[in-house]
């Protein structure tokens, strides 16, 4: 009998830090993240139903071997996609999403829709606070080089 009281002291005070430092870490938790809300538009500001939004860090870009320092002469770079914060949302039929608990800093938001185009906004998340930004699709405009390099035929020389 002696014994269990020897251990239950210690075994009481271990289980009691153990509560308190899980409670301490949802608390913080809560406070170092934010809500996103927002509207996605189409290009002739009507709600883009569906539209698929995720959440980046501003610099997330490909990585490459070459850049990391392990390709080696005539490799390919290797390319990792960046991938989302959090979990992607998908619009309801306002537009709408929302995002919750969102780690507090600097995200680009990149919205896209399949016949609509793509989308992009920056935001600040700040602990507590809900950051409401519109994100309109559009479609990227092809670089003159990219649609084709040949002049048009009204402007070809005639030998």
């Amino acid at each position: 009998m002696s014994r269990m009281i020897k251990w239950a002291a210690p075994l009481a005070a271990i289980a009691l830090l153990l509560s308190l430092s899980t409670a301490t870490t949802r608390a913080e938790d809560k406070k170092e993240t934010g809500k996103i809300t927002g509207t996605v538009l189409d290009k002739d500001g009507k709600p883009a139903v569906g539209a698929e939004i995720l959440v980046f860090h501003p610099m997330a870009k490909s990585k490459t071997a070459s850049a990391e320092g392990k390709a080696e002469k005539g490799d390919k770079p290797a390319k990792e996609k960046p991938t989302s914060v959090v979990p992607a949302v998908k619009t309801d039929e306002k537009g709408e999403f929302t995002f919750d608990s969102v780690p507090v800093g600097d995200y680009e938001l990149r919205a896209r829709l399949r016949g609509a185009g793509n989308g992009k906004e920056m935001v600040t998340v700040k602990a507590g606070e809900t950051t409401k930004v519109s994100i309109t699709l559009a479609y990227k405009a092809k670089s003159p080089s990219a649609a084709g390099s040949e002049k048009p035929a009204s402007d070809k020389q005639e030998k």
